[in-house]
């Protein structure tokens, strides 16, 4: 295995592991923008990921240096094979839990929104780790021969060597065990994961059509009137705040250019932008055209549709990377019961196998920086240091204005 997986490609696979899946956790807790309903979903993912990197892979990495010879204890055999079933379970539940959340967001925006909250996240999340557990204690609460997790190794070359023990640490070989690990762990997940997102692909091929259709949020004239208004405050405000004019005519051109929806997300953003924090906050001028009660059930319905759809492109992308890094490991994982004895070309294709399997922790970070900017911008960030940088302007630029206030 040696020539398959050198140690050195190895530990640069579970560096990134660890490093990528740290990115991430921390770009959620750190920035308050992107602890969104779903990132929290994909921060357990990660810890999940992080976990494995931390405790299986370089435990896995070492038992394949030594050709499977165990050189710990037999309670540490336990915990590093339960730990792998726990962590690996946990990450591929997180991703079963994340298509729910999409298809929900997909299918009933408006409805499910009210319900994404703390108590529901906790909820969920709490649901995958209960039930990774599940999966993973049959060989720690029974004692069965079934679930017997330390073979005595056949192999008696290192025998004569005192810190190496004769026993081979891996996965339980009972029959029942296997096929209920396998079937919790990843098949039924898959089969419920592949339904989900056919349901949505259906879902949005009929809202393309829709809108293909010419379902606008509301009518030109509406859309008129509404620029009317926001001009009209944007130049009252800009005679306390002259150097914003330039930037003022170029949100009212790229105003007529949009959908009504997009309309009236650019003018709150400029908006807020046109005026400085001290006038802000001793005016109270109301601004109702951009107000909730300006939207109809279908516009909010629309922007949100969009949003969401936004999201599913990197969701779908994790899930087929998951699909091809675990499906090979776990074929083969029920195919070897079928055989009445084990080979070295098996026990080399599942040794590939499980690496690839591994090797997915390391691609969400990736494809979470190929697909998602708000991710891609916070991992810059975070490796230039610039949320310390950031901190610390914020709070000279607070100061100021207080002061200036």
């Amino acid at each position: 295995m040696r020539n398959i997986l050198s140690a050195k490609n190895t530990t640069i696979l579970i560096s990134v592991v660890i490093i990528g899946n740290i990115l991430v956790i921390l770009s959620v807790i750190i920035y308050q923008r992107m602890r969104t309903f779903t990132n929290k979903l994909l921060m357990s993912l990660a810890t999940a990921d992080l976990l494995v990197g931390f405790f299986v892979m370089p435990l896995s990495l070492l038992d394949l240096l030594l050709d499977h010879a165990w050189p710990f204890d037999m309670l540490l055999c336990k915990v590093w094979s339960t730990s792998d079933v726990l962590f690996c379970t946990a990450s591929i539940l997180n991703l079963c839990v994340i298509s729910i959340d999409r298809y929900l967001a997909i299918t009933n925006p408006l409805k499910y929104s009210r319900t994404r909250n703390r108590k529901t996240a906790a909820l969920l999340l709490g649901s995958v780790w209960l039930i990774s557990f599940v999966v993973c204690s049959p060989p720690l609460i029974f004692h069965i021969d079934d679930y017997a997790i330390v073979i005595p190794s056949k192999d008696t070359s290192y025998t004569s060597s005192s810190c190496l023990q004769t026993i081979v640490c891996g996965y339980p070989n009972g029959l029942i065990y296997r096929i209920y690990s396998s079937m919790a762990s990843f098949f039924i997940p898959l089969l419920l994961m592949c339904s989900i997102y056919y349901k949505i692909f259906c879902v949005v091929s009929k809202r393309e059509k829709m809108l293909r259709k010419n379902v606008n949020l509301v009518s030109y004239k509406t859309s008129r009137e509404s620029l009317k208004t926001i001009y009209f405050y944007f130049l009252i405000y800009n005679l306390y705040s002259q150097k914003f004019l330039g930037k003022l005519f170029l949100c009212i051109q790229n105003r007529l250019s949009a959908d009504d929806g997009a309309v009236i997300t650019l003018a709150k953003q400029c908006y807020f932008k046109l005026q400085p924090r001290c006038f802000l906050a001793r005016t109270h001028v109301p601004y109702h055209t951009c107000g909730p009660g300006k939207f109809s059930r279908h516009s909010r319905e629309k922007i949100l549709y969009i949003k969401e759809r936004k999201a599913l492109k990197t969701i779908a992308i994790l899930f087929f990377a998951f699909t091809i890094c675990w499906l090979p490991f776990f074929l083969l994982y029920l195919f070897e019961l079928l055989l009445s004895h084990s080979n070295a070309l098996i026990s080399v294709t599942k040794e590939v196998f499980l690496w690839l399997g591994y090797s997915n922790s390391v691609l969400n970070p990736i494809i979470y920086t190929m697909y998602n900017n708000d991710f891609r911008r916070c991992f810059r960030d975070l490796i230039t240091f610039g949320f310390l940088k950031q901190r610390r302007s914020m709070s000279i630029r607070k100061l100021h204005q207080q002061n200036n206030c």
